[in-house]
């Protein structure tokens, strides 16, 4: 199995990167964290697991404000 970077599924915490092998196990882990069941593993591939993974991780974070157009209109008058 190849590597994958640790600090993939945390881009804005600062920290020195660390690499580890990317195993079954940590696969499974991952699947469990999402709540995958075994029927859902058969359609699903690493990198969907991986993909949600980071999507569930990007959730959690505080996102700056998204103007509207409204908010840009107001910016025009």
């Amino acid at each position: 199995m190849g590597y994958v970077r640790a600090d993939v599924y945390s881009s804005k915490k600062p920290g020195r990167p660390t690499v580890r092998p990317f195993t079954v196990a940590l696969l499974m882990l991952r699947a469990k964290e999402l709540s995958l069941s075994f029927d859902e593993l058969e359609i699903v591939t690493i990198g969907d697991i991986l993909d949600m993974t980071i999507e569930r991780l990007n959730d959690q974070e505080e996102w700056d404000y998204i103007a509207t157009q409204a908010d840009i209109d107001k910016l025009m008058r």
